[in-house]
């Protein structure tokens, strides 16, 4: 395998392929099949970004007082440098030691059989993180525009954000999401209720809040007919994670903030915006519980909602009889079609090809190639790995 680092210039070609959104209708109706996301692994991050291939990271839910203000501890809190490309390295590396880690021996005394460790990839259409599937899923009923990076090898199709320079935000856009972690502080716990003190639970208004620190789920799923490995962190287990081969994608509960309802208006635009993201970003990686903390304009923890994943559609169809303002099938089969063709008009073999949607005006997706050679930011490690223990592979049979 070549050692050559990835070229630094793109170099497009000269064709674009393109895939229309409108008319919306064509998308309504019944959703395409979809199976449930089931957890295959896990990592967490450290407070340096070291990460481990183990759940130390994970965090447990414990209803925050109310009347707490979101803003104490902003000075400082310990952000993480997100100007750093991370890429889909850590996914990949897990995915790596997923598929390597020394085989486990079976326990019998008259031989000694090793079961190997399962083989995720083959057979799988795409891997990304679950932040880039959410801005697909999301696509048709979003003006906001997004640019990606993908890749093909061995018939797998990877993808990441094609990472632009960030938006610039005052002090007061970073104390509001600044908001967002400190109410996950206030609603965690670093180990079970049963196995904490008293004393943990009511001073956690005093912890530092960061970022850094994660817990990061990794499912298998499909959409339609394409089968997908997603990776996405997640806040806290609402009960317990289970230890027994049960799927643990359904003890968890995400965590999310928003300013308090008090209007009409208030209520349309948190059920158009965030509601949509809130459902998609849950249903992808099979969370069945949000729990939604609603703060005063002053920062004031005022109300805590738990709403159902499953729920959140037709709980914003009831909501808004003339029409809501998303469509959850709609929104599946957009997906399903747009992944569909995307495993046409990428082909198998090196180069890199971009991912955009503008978000508003021209509604299209559109693909274009950006390098000739190499696997652009797949790491050496992954791509060896592929290459070696993937090359002749069967593919699961899909189901």
């Amino acid at each position: 395998m070549s050692s050559e680092p990835p070229m630094k210039r793109p170099r497009p070609i000269t064709s674009e392929l393109s895939f229309a959104l409108e008319p919306l209708a064509r998308w309504r109706g019944k959703p395409a099949p979809m199976r449930q996301p089931k957890e295959i692994a896990s990592f967490s991050y450290d407070d340096k970004r070291v990460q481990h291939h183990d759940g130390r990271g994970l965090k447990y839910y414990w209803p925050p007082a109310l009347g707490q203000n979101m803003g104490n501890g902003f000075k400082e809190f310990v952000k993480h440098d997100d100007s750093v490309d991370e890429h889909l390295d850590s996914l990949l590396a897990a995915l790596v030691h997923h598929e390597t880690t020394p085989p486990v021996p079976v326990s019998n005394e008259e031989d000694n059989t090793y079961v190997e460790p399962p083989k995720v990839l083959p057979g799988i259409d795409f891997v990304t993180w679950r932040g880039m599937a959410t801005k697909l899923l999301c696509t048709p009923f979003s003006n906001d525009g997004w640019s990606m990076n993908a890749v093909r090898l061995n018939n797998t199709i990877y993808i990441e954000e094609h990472k632009q320079p960030p938006r610039p935000m005052d002090e007061r856009g970073e104390l509001f999401s600044y908001t967002g972690y400190k109410f996950e502080a206030l609603s965690t716990l670093r180990r079970p209720f049963g196995e904490v003190e008293r004393k943990e639970i009511e001073e956690r208004d005093k912890e530092v809040v960061n970022n850094i620190e994660q817990y990061c789920s990794i499912v298998k799923t499909s959409i339609g007919n394409s089968r997908l490995v997603l990776g996405g962190e997640v806040d806290c287990v609402y009960d317990y994670k289970p230890e027994d081969g049960e799927n643990p994608s359904s003890h968890y509960c995400e965590l999310k903030t928003s300013k308090l309802i008090n209007t009409d208006r208030d209520r349309t635009s948190f059920e158009r915006y965030k509601l949509l993201k809130f459902w998609a970003q849950s249903f992808l990686l099979g969370v069945p519980k949000v729990i939604v903390g609603y703060r005063t304009n002053d920062g004031i923890l005022a109300h805590i909602e738990e709403l159902d994943t499953q729920k959140i559609p037709s709980m914003v169809k009831k909501n808004n009889p003339q029409g809501p303002p998303w469509d959850a099938s709609a929104a599946i089969n957009f997906m399903a079609g747009l992944l569909e063709w995307l495993k046409t008009a990428i082909p198998e073999g090196e180069g890199m090809w971009r991912m955009e949607y503008a978000g508003t005006g021209k509604r299209v997706v559109e693909v274009k190639r950006v390098e000739l050679g190499g696997y652009g930011f797949l790491t050496e490690e992954f791509v060896e790995h592929v290459v070696t223990k993937h090359a002749n592979a069967q593919e699961e049979p899909k189901r």
